[in-house]
């Protein structure tokens, strides 16, 4: 075993992390469940090292006693394991924890009307965003990489064609917006244009947004956690419709991304073609078929009218009722299962 000294340990992991190429965002959530494990649960990094079995079953068993919901219990484990493999110990280990739990409250999938109420009450530039997500499914944490070229109208079918870089599975995708969104984007730009010079390469949303112009970041991933807590709890929070009886929230931005994917299956778009728009890495179907920007803006244009919030009639028959009710259970399922 690698000898421990009391102050490097994080440092340990992130070697090890990089040996293995885990992305910066697992490496951020790894060192921040260590540290609260630490100071919230009562993990010692040397007993951990020492009995790994007996030690680490004391810090599930007191995370337990919070009732913490199964997505945060294996986000846990997963970081301490992490550091046991970095100091050379055996790390697969078998704790005892239940592997699913009942969340007392579940995430559900925001209604037209609600979105449509979210938007009355939002500001220009939030309503840029807001449209941005629901029509595209784009992760929050992407926005931030977005230049005012990736953006490209299409006259013809009056969709707008998108060129993103995911920061999760660190690679460039395509994907869709619809001309609702774009008809928000085009006056928030013109207005921005009053008073700044915006080019081609401008990084619309992360210079913009909150008008950080040369301002030192102090973390890697400050503008996502800011753009989070700016539509969180700056506007969803605020709006009576969305809140339980026990004030929490019954959606957040992240649930979005499950509208716009429960709109493509409902429409009848391929999995294939709605997981790339999500920027999911395909598998081997993508490896033996790989589907034009043509051919996938065809698909998501049978989405549009259901990813248009503001005059959309769209209306669901009996059968896509049903659809959608199963896509939300499953959905559910795989919650438990995926951070």
């Amino acid at each position: 075993m690698k000898k421990l000294e009391k102050t490097n340990y994080l440092d340990v992991l992130e070697v090890d992390m990089k040996r293995y190429g885990r992305a910066y965002n697992t490496k951020r959530n790894y060192r921040n469940s260590l540290n609260i494990l630490i100071q919230r649960y009562g993990l010692d990094v040397e007993k951990l090292l020492a009995e790994p079995k007996k030690h680490g079953q004391g810090v599930i068993d007191t995370i337990l006693e919070e009732d913490s919901a199964s997505v945060s219990i294996h986000a846990h484990i997963s970081s301490m394991k992490a550091l046991l493999r970095a100091y050379d110990v055996e790390h697969r280990i078998e704790w005892k924890y239940p592997k699913q739990r009942e969340r007392k409250y579940r995430d559900r999938l925001p209604t037209v009307a609600e979105l449509k109420y979210i938007l009355n009450n939002a500001s220009l530039k939030q309503k840029a965003i807001l449209l941005l997500l629901i029509s595209s499914g784009m992760r929050i944490g992407s926005l931030e990489h977005l230049r005012l070229k990736d953006f490209a109208y299409d006259d013809e079918h009056g969709l707008v064609k998108i060129s993103v870089y995911s920061t999760k599975t660190r690679h460039q995708y395509t994907t869709f917006a619809t001309n609702e969104f774009w008809d928000i984007f085009q006056q928030w730009i013109n207005e921005l244009k009053h008073n700044n010079e915006i080019n081609d390469d401008s990084l619309i949303f992360e210079k913009y947004y909150f008008f950080n112009r040369g301002r030192k970041k102090i973390a890697k991933n400050w503008w996502t956690t800011r753009i989070s807590a700016e539509l969180n709890s700056n506007l969803f929070d605020k709006c009576e419709l969305l809140q339980r009886t026990d004030g929490n929230l019954k959606f957040t931005a992240h649930t979005l991304r499950k509208f716009f994917k429960t709109a493509c299956v409902v429409s009848g778009i391929p999995e294939l073609y709605s997981e790339l728009m999500l920027g999911h890495k395909s598998g081997i179907q993508q490896t033996y078929f790989r589907p034009s920007d043509e051919m996938m803006m065809m698909e998501y244009k049978k989405a549009a009218e259901r990813l248009t919030i503001n005059g959309s009639s769209t209306k669901l028959d009996a059968g896509h009722e049903m659809r959608l009710k199963t896509l939300e259970k499953n959905m559910e399922r795989m919650m438990d299962v995926l951070s």
